[in-house]
């Protein structure tokens, strides 16, 4: 899985179509991979809209819609029959114990994560939190390689998973 090419590059519809894809998931229609285009359709298509946020002590900004807001990562997940089972912990050595055991079966496992947490991102406001999920395809020694926008897998330590 380390040298495999991931195309899907947005946080929720590509880390589906790359999951689709690495399984060798065929579209019976075109019978070709799933593409992200088509995720993104499963997950409620295209929309627009605009809402103005302003807080106490902060700028006021806008915040652009674009497509379908309402959970559009489970209902992909429903409309394109994905099963999943969700394992939850608060503690960090069995969350590490359960990615650990499914990707020792062979699976691939979808992590959230805290956006403002992840060291590649570089954000120093940490007042904030944006949960999001990222694909982890495999192991090397201790650190995980994950899937996050990019097309080939890197490598992440415990500490920065955790």
């Amino acid at each position: 899985m380390k040298n495999r090419q991931f195309t899907g590059r947005h946080y929720e519809t590509g880390t589906i179509a790359n999951i689709l894809q690495a399984r060798g998931d065929i579209n019976p229609i075109t019978k070709k991979p799933y593409d992200e285009d088509f995720v993104i359709g499963a997950s409620g298509g295209i929309a627009f809209g605009y809402f103005v946020f302003e807080y106490k002590g902060y700028l006021p900004h806008v915040a652009l819609l674009t497509r379908n807001t309402f959970h559009p990562f489970e209902r992909a997940l429903d409309n394109l029959g994905i099963r999943r089972e969700v394992r939850e912990t608060t503690n960090e050595a069995k969350g590490e114990e359960n990615l650990r055991r499914e990707l020792d079966m062979g699976n691939l496992v979808v992590v959230w994560a805290d956006a403002f947490s992840l060291p590649y991102f570089g954000f120093e406001n940490h007042e904030m939190y944006g949960m999001r999920p990222l694909l982890v395809v495999g192991q090397e020694g201790d650190d995980f390689l994950v899937v996050d926008g990019t097309k080939s897998p890197f490598s992440m330590s415990r500490t920065e998973m955790a």
